[in-house]
Parts: C-alpha cells; structure tokens; sequence
C-alpha cells in the first residue's frame, strides 16, 4: 500500500508545482452570471503528471461552500487538478492541492516516483528491441508525462 497521496495522483490528470501570479473572479459557465467561478494563473516550476509546463490556467470554486480553493498571489502549491473535456484543468478543497509548505510527504514520493521513472526511461530506451514497439512507446510516454492509461512498465 502505498502513501496518501498515491489514490490521488493516480485520479489526477495532471500533478505539479506552481505558483499562482494571478486569480480572477468571473461567471461560471454554467449557470450564467449567478455563479462565480475563481481563475487562477498559475507558472508551473516542477511537473510530476500530465503535460504541464509554462503558464496553464487553473480553475476552482469562488469558495464559501462551493469547494473552491482561495488562492494565494505569490504562493507556491503542489496542484492536484483534472482536465475537463475543454482541455481546462480544474481542482478544488476536496483534492490534495496544497500549499507547497504543507506538501513534504506527497513531494518526497512523487519526487521518488519521477526519479525512478526517469532511470526506467533510459533503461526501456536502451532495452527497446526487449519489447514490442507499441510496449516502449506506451512505457516511454508514460515515464514522459503522457496519459495515465499508458502505465506499461
């Protein structure tokens, strides 16, 4: 069995350090100008899953009972988010997003994790006539942030 944290990077989309530059009130989609959603710009520093780098927006709740994040300007967090059918990442208070200060555990592991899938990554490169050519691609692109149905090691 594995930490706390591996049910919920196993249901993410995409895993990653960032720090928030910039958060915005507006409508949510849905349900027209009743509701406020909260857009945060985030830089992503340290990508663990999914293809994340540069600026990505991320979307939450407004709070106060909607299960919205309240982001801080300027603060670092380690991101737990799911890629809605738009291609919009969207987390909330009920995932392990956190602030990075209170993220040491989930960092120790998923720092391990990245580190070994990397030492497999030029092993399977290196051992690619081992396997079949559609097994390396799915290994590689698993160990290179790619989706996580492809977890073929």
């Amino acid at each position: 069995m594995g930490p706390a944290c591996e049910p919920a990077w196993l249901q993410a989309d995409a895993v990653f350090v960032g720090r928030v530059y910039w958060t915005e009130l507006l409508p949510t989609k849905d349900h027209g100008g009743s509701t406020l959603h909260r857009i945060a710009t985030v830089k992503t520093l340290e990508p663990f899953i999914g293809n994340i780098s540069g600026w990505v927006s991320v979307e939450t709740g407004s709070g106060g009972g909607d299960r919205g994040y309240d982001f801080g300007l300027g603060e670092e967090y380690l991101f737990y988010a799911r890629r809605q059918k738009d291609g919009s990442l969207t987390t909330s208070i009920c995932t392990r997003t956190q602030k990075i200060s209170d993220a040491s555990a989930d960092l120790t592991y998923l720092r391990t994790i990245k580190s070994a899938a990397s030492r497999r990554h030029k092993s399977a490169i290196a051992q690619t006539d081992k396997r079949g050519p559609k097994e390396s691609r799915q290994a590689i692109r698993w160990m290179e942030g790619g989706a996580r149905e492809d977890k073929v090691l």
